[in-house]
């Protein structure tokens, strides 16, 4: 395109002065990508409400939850089906309590914890 050059000049121009302006390009840039990737854990934002809203029409009895760290996805799931029953797995000891925590209001969430993962390491060898 031939306003590429000119563009791409007035872009490194600023962005060499590193004063105020060049910085509110760079966190607006920031912003931008981490958007355009969908880069977001609110899960009003990044469209995974949007999906569970979308499956409620069918009639889930089973979830399963893995890497739940925290159970936000889960208690999210839990609002919109509460007759499914949601394993939620977590493998940090750790973060397992605040899962557990928050599954205790939440009757049909069974938090599950892995040490360590799903794998074991015996001789180098994945299992």
């Amino acid at each position: 395109m031939f306003f590429r050059k000119p563009v791409q000049r007035l872009l490194h121009a600023v962005a060499q002065r590193h004063d105020k302006l060049a910085n509110a390009a760079f966190r607006l840039s920031e912003f931008y990508q981490n958007a355009y990737k969908n880069f977001c854990y609110d899960m009003e934002i990044n469209g995974e409400c949007w999906l569970l809203d979308r499956l409620r029409e069918i009639p889930i009895t089973t979830i399963f939850d893995v890497g739940a760290n925290r159970g936000r996805w889960s208690a999210a799931a839990s609002l919109r089906f509460p007759d499914a029953e949601i394993h939620a797995f977590e493998i940090v000891p750790a973060t397992y309590g605040d899962l557990e925590a928050a599954a205790r209001s939440l009757e049909n969430v069974r938090p599950k914890v892995v040490p360590g993962g799903w794998w074991k390491i015996e001789s180098g060898v994945i299992s």
